[in-house]
């Protein structure tokens, strides 16, 4: 028998993926410590590798310590996984995460403790958790269930990004839909124990049961509020087409202080001070339907590494000459070379920023993304210098200065100008922005904009829209995709809608993209397409 323990030392996938608090997300925890099993699983369980996907995650349940909120972004953790049972038909595991470089060994450094269990399912199709109860559970199913009269209801639709490699919604992804229909529920002032989203973060206790696998659909999310004690327990109850398909609770401890926290510090190299080298181990651990590598994951990211690694609002000064100067992001262009989408799991990704060019109110910064020498990705992202809502100058002192004033009109990079009309043939969807959507500057992610159009173009392609011309089969695959341009025009916010509309161009083949806000232009996007780039994964 082969030990059931392992010990993974210095894991950071955690603290990758941050809420507008700055603190890592739930879904992520869980997803991180999932990629760890099968990991440990695949080590140590050499005949289960090839059934293993056939396990799936019906049961989380994650207790979290007032330490969880203090988990700064790039902190790392040690994990220790352990296998609890392991038969033909169930898998039940048990994980410990602790912070890294403590010297004792003591629950005191632990941030949270998850015990998963998966089911061995033969068939997907049809496949469904009976109702049982666990009377030393907070989680009671056949309760939850059958309970009426929730305090709130709210509809969440399952975009096609949420769904994994096997094509069906993830169990961790519940937390983040329970998350939104709380903040909803907060928004209507409908959940009278939690008065905005950072009570949602005083979490001691999550808890999961999926009863039935789910696709893109449409789900409602139900909700319910009660206490024990001095905390207090919020059921949801999320429901699709086939009934009933997923069962949660949050407990919520009012004593834990959920703030916003500093950023924790990577090991960064500085060869000048307009240049900033880091690395990234294990950053592209999860992948999307198709199994590629997500570049909008480090272009989600790049907010938070922008800040921690070229904060080019006190470099160039306007932070300190503007009391409330910052830099917003007006446009990308990304440009996605041959290997990226299959850059390994546990790859080293080393991450390059610099800026590279800046004139009177703007500044043009950057990213590299190589595996060894190879460069698979550049992110070029033109930032507008900006202090009450208006544009402003950079300071002129810090524009002669000798360090950087070679940079100086070095490249421009001028907006596209949105379509004034849309061609008849363009399909249009409305999208609905979320609470994981929002970021650290408290509106929506420049990297949600993108992930959005790719999802209203996976239902063009599924609808059999005459929207674009080439032939996609069944779903919209970005691994076809090696260059974008990406405007911003306007900020979103949690809960709004939009309009995007998208078509292909018959001249040049390139793929078009528009946001709209009541009829306002927010956000316009071209991707251009290339037939021979698909990865071989």
């Amino acid at each position: 028998m082969c030990d059931t323990r392992q010990l993974f030392k210095g894991v950071r996938n955690f603290s990758y993926r941050v809420n507008r608090f700055a603190i890592a997300e739930l879904e992520n925890v869980v997803l991180t410590i999932e990629h760890l099993i099968d990991k440990h699983l695949k080590c140590k369980y050499l005949s289960v590798k090839k059934s293993l996907q056939l396990y799936l995650t019906t049961t989380v349940d994650v207790r979290l310590t007032s330490l969880f909120n203090t988990v700064q972004c790039g902190r790392a953790s040690d994990v220790t996984v352990q296998i609890q049972k392991f038969t033909n038909c169930q898998l039940q595991t048990e994980a410990k995460v602790a912070i890294s470089g403590t010297s004792k060994k003591s629950d005191e450094d632990q941030i949270c403790q998850a015990t998963i269990g998966r089911q061995f399912v033969e068939r997907i199709s049809g496949f469904r958790v009976e109702d049982s109860t666990n009377q030393k559970s907070i989680l009671k199913i056949k309760e939850i269930s059958h309970r009426n009269d929730p305090i709130h209801a709210c509809s969440v639709p399952v975009r096609p990004q949420d769904l994994n490699t096997s094509g069906f919604v993830p169990a961790a992804r519940f937390a983040t839909y329970c998350q939104h229909a709380a903040s909803h529920a907060i928004y209507c002032q409908n959940l009278p124990h939690t008065q905005n989203f950072g009570h949602l973060l005083q979490l001691s206790r999550m808890q999961i049961q999926v009863l039935s696998l789910t696709r893109e659909e449409d789900l409602l999310v139900e909700i319910w509020q009660g206490n024990t004690g001095n905390n207090f327990i919020t059921d949801f109850r999320i429901s699709g087409k086939s009934g009933v398909v997923c069962i949660a609770s949050f407990l919520i401890n009012p004593q834990f202080v959920a703030v916003k926290q500093p950023y924790y510090e990577l090991v960064l190299r500085r060869p000048k001070i307009y240049i900033c080298s880091y690395d990234l181990p294990g950053f592209f651990q999860e992948r999307d339907r198709f199994g590629n590598a997500k570049f909008t994951e480090i272009l989600r990211f790049k907010v938070v590494l922008d800040k921690m690694t070229m904060n080019i609002g006190k470099l160039l000064g306007v932070s300190e000459a503007y009391k409330d100067g910052t830099f917003f992001p007006v446009k990308h262009i990304i440009e996605i070379l041959p290997g990226f989408y299959s850059i390994p799991l546990e790859a080293y990704i080393n991450t390059t920023i610099q800026v590279i060019s800046f004139n009177r109110s703007s500044v043009i910064l950057e990213h590299y993304i190589r595996l060894g020498s190879k460069t698979l990705l550049v992110i070029s992202t033109k930032f507008v210098s900006v202090n009450q809502g208006r544009v402003v100058n950079i300071p002129a002192n810090v524009i002669s200065a000798e360090a950087i004033s070679p940079l100086l009109n070095k490249r421009t990079y001028s907006k596209k100008q949105c379509p004034d009309r849309i061609p008849t043939k363009a399909f249009k969807s409305c999208i609905t922005f979320r609470s994981d959507d929002i970021d650290i500057n408290q509106h929506v992610n420049n990297a949600v904009f993108v992930t959005v159009c790719f999802d209203v173009a996976s239902k063009a392609v599924s609808s059999g829209s005459s929207s674009y011309h080439t032939s996609f089969d069944h779903d919209f695959n970005p691994a076809r995709l090696i260059k974008l341009s990406a405007d911003y025009y306007k900020q979103c916010f949690e809960h709004q809608t939009v309009d995007i509309f998208t078509w292909q161009d018959q001249q040049d083949d390139r793929f078009h993209f528009v946001m709209k806000y009541l009829h306002s232009n927010v956000f316009y996007m071209t991707a251009n397409l290339d037939n021979n780039s698909i990865a071989k994964l």
